[in-house]
């Protein structure tokens, strides 16, 4: 899931991104700019916040233990600053089965060893788990109307004999269904279930003000994802590997054109004869011109086995007493070797590289 422990801000904005942003492949509508959280150079700055729970209406109220200690300030005057951000969570959530067990640790550097040169350095790690909600089974109109759920066994049918793959849900002897009143909250995640993943993430932004129209900009961004996903109804996932590498070089010039200065008259001093002057500046047209060079490198390898999802044969009104699908069931993906037990399926597994080089410039003009 996304982390915010190191977001201060967030930047909605409405339509494509220009070229300095990059494709924006099928974000034409707009996109999000994540503005980090910055250190303080003033003084040292401090928050600690704590989260309990949460109260849901009609006894459906859940624990939800969240803390996040946020601190920062100058390590030497006006040269270097560092802030730190962590977040951690022990959390239930208003689902059954439904975790969140969450520790994040956000840091960052400002080194400023001149007026004209400037370094931003960050870098988070965080590490989750906990379950997806996957929501009903046994879909009806009743349910969607009124969370009517139809109840009973399973008349299965087999292709082999490990594990039903299909099956009907049986009527009762008059040909009717039994029909109960299912919660919101009674959903298809098994106690068993389990999605894990951690990412360790870190920029680096330097600028260098050549002069007062012209400055340089370098960033560099490493990101390394591992996630692994084991669903009790038969699905498994698993990603060793998944890392990216990008890194761009701007040129920011500011060019005037018909730049110009005017002398208008000023009035009168007050003795009211002699006539004042003031000088008034013309920025003309201002050109802001970005141009440079990119270059992103991605790596992944990705494992999925999705073979058998045995949805209908779990009863959500009988309560979390699930079934765990076993990993040899008729059919079922392949072992992946030193996985530790994870399965996948030749045609959903993907290894894949990718870089990518692009130029770009971008003119914004002001008259």
């Amino acid at each position: 899931m996304p982390s915010f422990n190191g977001v201060e801000s967030v930047d909605v904005v409405k339509g494509p991104g220009g070229p300095v942003i990059g494709p924006s492949n099928l974000g034409v509508g707009g996109y999000v700019n994540f503005v980090t959280k910055a250190p303080y150079f003033d003084r040292w700055h401090g928050a600690f916040t704590f989260t309990l729970g949460n109260l849901v209406e009609g006894g459906s109220s859940y624990l939800r233990p969240e803390w996040q200690l946020d601190f920062g300030g100058p390590l030497i005057k006006d040269k270097l600053a560092i802030r730190v951000s962590y977040l951690g969570r022990e959390a239930d959530t208003y689902y059954q089965n439904v975790k969140d067990r969450t520790q994040d640790l956000f840091v960052a550097l400002s080194f400023i060893p001149t007026p004209a040169l400037t370094f931003d350095y960050t870098a988070q790690f965080n590490e989750e788990r906990f379950n997806e909600n996957e929501g009903f089974n046994r879909v009806s109109q009743q349910l969607i109307d009124n969370n009517t759920y139809v109840t009973g066994p399973i008349t299965p049918f087999f292709f082999g004999t490990t594990f039903p793959v299909g099956g009907f849900i049986s009527p009762s002897a008059d040909g009717t269904f039994h029909l109960v009143k299912l919660h919101n909250y009674q959903i298809l995640t098994s106690p068993q279930d389990s999605d894990y993943g951690k990412r360790f993430l870190t920029q680096l932004i330097s600028k260098a003000q050549v002069s007062q129209d012209f400055q340089i900009v370098w960033r560099a961004l490493f990101e390394d994802t591992q996630t692994r996903k084991n669903e009790a109804y038969g699905y498994r996932e698993y990603n060793p590997i998944d890392n990216i590498f990008d890194t761009r070089l701007e040129l920011h010039w500011d060019l005037h054109l018909l730049e110009s200065t005017s002398t208008v008259n000023g009035g009168y001093a007050k003795d009211g004869k002699t006539p004042l002057s003031t000088t008034v500046e013309n920025p003309g047209i201002v050109n802001h011109l970005v141009a440079g060079v990119s270059y992103r490198h991605e790596e992944n390898r990705a494992y999925q086995d999705f073979t058998n999802e045995t949805f209908v044969p779990y009863d959500l009104s009988q309560g979390p007493n699930f079934t765990v699908l076993p990993t040899n069931v008729i059919f079922g993906g392949r072992l992946i070797p030193g996985s530790g037990g994870y399965t996948a399926t030749p045609s959903a597994s993907v290894e894949s590289r990718l870089n990518d080089f692009g130029i770009f410039a971008e003119d914004s003009i002001n008259m």
